[in-house]
């Protein structure tokens, strides 16, 4: 695999979605609603996560937006660790995103920032962090679209982490 030894897909934080949960109207038994919480919470990969959605449509039908953000938010964990990316966190102005800066080509990872992110005409701005991680945040909306422009930025931080 070609996931740093230091960040699996398990020890990744991420909370890119403010609505991320299982409506009591969609699946009405607390029990069954804990279980599908832990099933989403151990899946990383997306023939899982598929079988998953696919399960709960043909129980429960059609998932409400907060179950589809809670499957796409696990669906980030593998592509984050095998970035190098250990936190996704939306705060106040976007989501912040930390990784660790251990080899980083500072330069070459500052031109990625800005081609990407200004080729999408998004926002973004670096936040001061201690010690070895570089952290920065992007003003994205909580919408469908701006989780499409976040899987495009790690598709391309991830060609060029492998390509530098």
């Amino acid at each position: 695999s070609d996931i740093p030894a230091s960040i699996r897909p398990e020890d990744v934080d991420v909370c890119f979605f403010y609505k991320r949960f299982i409506p009591e109207k969609y699946i009405p038994s607390e029990d069954v609603r804990l279980s599908v919480y832990k099933n989403i919470s151990l899946a990383f990969d997306d023939p899982s996560l598929d079988g998953l959605a696919y399960n709960l449509v043909d129980r429960f039908g059609e998932m409400p937006v907060p179950v589809k953000n809670l499957i796409n938010e696990s669906r980030l964990r593998s592509a984050l660790a095998s970035a190098g990316i250990s936190v996704v966190v939306r705060r106040g102005c976007g989501v912040v995103i930390n990784l660790s800066g251990d080899g980083v080509d500072a330069g070459g990872f500052l031109d990625l920032l800005s081609n990407y992110w200004e080729g999408v005409n998004t926002y973004y701005h670096i936040v001061p962090i201690k010690g070895h991680y570089i952290s920065f945040c992007v003003h994205l909306l909580d919408d469908e679209y701006s989780y499409s422009l976040f899987l495009g930025f790690i598709d391309k931080f991830s060609s060029w982490e492998k390509n530098k």
